[in-house]
Parts: C-alpha cells; structure tokens; sequence
C-alpha cells in the first residue's frame, strides 16, 4: 500500500475509530468552547466597531491613550471573560483542575500589557509616520521579525515557566531519546521533565540548536508506557530534524509582514488620527485569515510527515495512540471548517493513518 500524501487529509470517517459514546461525550465537551468562541469574537467586533465609531466622532479631542484603551478593551475583554469562563466554570464541569486565580490573573495581566503596549506603538506610528512608505516597510519588517524571536526564545520561557529539571541519568528513558536522535543523525539531547502541576498532558518538545538540543517531557508522558515516550519523542524529534519550527516561523513572517503593511495602508486610507487604530485591527483580522488556512494547512502536513517518521522509528498500536488522543481531549469530529483552521490533522485520520503504517513498509 502506497504512502498517501502528507498534503492533503485522508478520507476516513471518526466512526471507524470512536464509538458513539465516545463521540458524544467530545461534543458534549467541545460545543460550549465552540460558542463560547464565537460569542468572543462576535464580541470583538462589534466592540473593536463601537471604538471606532467612538474615536471617529471624537476627533482630533480625544487623546491617543484613550483610543488605545478603547481598542484594547474591545480586543481583549471579551477573550478575558471566555478563558476565565472556560478555566473556572466549564473545565470543573468535567473534573479537571483549574489554575489558581493569582496564575489567571498574571496572565490576564501580562497578556494586556503586551498588546496594550503594542497598540501603544502601533497609533503612535501611524501619527508620526502619516502614511510614509518607508515607516510602513520599518513597521511591517519589524511585526515579521516577532515569530522569529518567538521561535527562537519562546520554548526556553516555556521550560523555565514549567520548571523543567533534569530527568535523572539512571533512567531509562536516557537510552530511548539518544537512540532517536542518533536514528535522526542528531546529537544525544539533554533530557528534562516538566513540572506536573503546571503541565499534565502526555505530551513532549523539543528546542536549540542541532549541537544544543533539549528534549522536554511531560511528568504523565515519562511515566507512561516506553512505547508511548518514544513515539511521541521520536514525532517531535522529526519536526527538528526536518526544521519545521524554523520554516513555520519564517511562513508567519511574511504573513505578518504582508498583513502589517496592506493593514496600515488601507487604515491610513480609510481612518485620520486616532481612528486609523481601530481600523488598523479591523483590517489587519481580515487580511490576516487566509494566511491563518495557509499557515493551518503548512503545520498539518508537517505532522502528518512526523507522525509518519515516528511509526517508523518508534511504531506503536493505533490502539495506544487512540487512548492518548482521548486523555487530551480533542474534538473527534471537528466540523470541515474547524478542520481548515486546525493545525493538526483530525485524531480519526492520525489513527487511519498509524493503522497503514502497520501494514506495509514506510517510505522514510
């Protein structure tokens, strides 16, 4: 049997893998988070809409903080109010902890002080620079130049917020990620664990550079049975070896980059002033969406091709990997459109596909 393509999904009904219960049980789930989505954004925009019409009528009095604040209110409130929603009300609901409010709230906080400053810059810019095209290239190069960073910095943030430690050399799991990395022509990685209060999924990742290679596990992932560890070290080992982390990067680059600037231009068209930011933002989410399917579309062949790397490195049971896809809880039949946007392929197609592997030999 021939390899289907990495590019596009393969045809498979979630019937084939999950029963009705356990289909109902997912919806039952997953449709509050779903309008719950679709309340914040309906929010967003009409409050992103409400500001601008603000602002727009108030012109040239009302200062640019308070257009900033306006704007940041729409953006950010109603997201606010759907995580708080989600991590106190409906998480519980199904017997799963929380964080505790202080966490929430220096997130809140964090998450509002980085948008609020950017929003900052962002008015400030378009009233200095006026529509100059040499400030719109500056800003737009500097928006592409954040995934970069991102990808660079973030995974270390995400260890120390984690407060990842060294997995002890006596374990066994030592033996199982060098055996990879050396499968994939990689030197031995260090290996650390996750802190289990702050992260419980069975899950790993991995960051640096090819001569300085961490790979994080998860505390439920190092505990877990070998086969699951070293199917899951070995998917995310193949996105370093293939750079998918870098290529994703520079792919959100250039789409923030060609949003930023068809956004500032059509903003300074359309908007003077202190109005321009509001629909900066209105412009920049509408630009922004078929870059979002592209981007969407890139990270779900890359997963396919890691998944399909690590059944051959590390081949385990459709059947265990079904059981890790129903301990996190995934939708088990998103709808077509939720499946555009998704950046991994559906559980049902990830599990018809590790049951092909099994049957004849790989390409890789």
């Amino acid at each position: 049997m021939s390899e289907p393509s990495i590019w596009w999904p393969i045809p498979v009904s979630s019937s084939r893998w999950f029963s009705e219960e356990q289909r109902r049980a997912s919806r039952r789930y997953h449709e509050p988070i779903q309008r719950a989505a679709v309340m914040r954004s309906t929010g967003q925009l009409f409050g992103v809409l409400a500001a601008w019409w603000l602002i727009d009528r108030n012109q040239p009095t009302i200062a640019w903080w308070w257009a900033v604040g306006a704007v940041l209110g729409a953006v950010t409130l109603p997201r606010v109010a759907a995580d708080a929603w989600h991590e106190f009300v409906h998480e519980p609901r199904f017997g799963i902890a929380s964080v505790s409010p202080a966490a929430f709230v220096i997130t809140t906080v964090g998450r509002l002080g980085v948008e609020g400053g950017l929003l900052a810059i962002g008015l400030a810019l378009l009233r200095e620079a006026d529509g100059a095209r040499w400030s719109t290239a500056g800003v737009a190069c500097a928006a592409a130049a954040v995934p970069l960073v991102s990808a660079l910095v973030g995974p270390r943030v995400v260890l120390i917020l984690h407060r990842a430690v060294d997995v002890p050399l006596d374990h066994e799991a030592h033996h199982h990620v060098a055996a990879l990395a050396a499968a994939h022509q990689l030197p031995t990685p260090r290996l650390v664990e996750l802190d289990q209060a702050s992260f419980e999924g069975a899950n790993a990742y991995v960051t640096g550079q090819r001569s300085d290679l961490t790979v994080a596990v998860s505390h439920r992932l190092l505990s877990g049975p070998d086969a699951l560890l070293r199917h899951v070290v070995g998917h995310e080992i193949t996105h370093l070896r293939h750079r998918h982390l870098l290529w994703s990067a520079l792919a959100a680059s250039v789409s923030i980059g060609v949003t930023v600037a068809a956004a500032l231009v059509i903003a300074t068209r359309l908007a003077g002033g202190s109005a321009r930011l509001p629909v900066l933002v209105l412009v920049a989410a509408c630009v922004s969406q078929p870059f979002r399917l592209v981007l969407a579309w890139l990270s779900r062949a890359n997963e396919r091709l890691a998944d399909r790397s690590a059944m051959r490195h590390a081949p385990i049971s459709p059947e265990l990997i079904k059981q890790l896809h129903l301990s996190d809880r995934p939708l088990l039949e998103p709808p077509r459109l939720a499946r555009w946007q998704s950046s991994h392929p559906a559980p049902g197609e990830r599990l018809e596909a590790a049951a092909r592997s099994t049957d004849g030999p790989s390409v890789f």
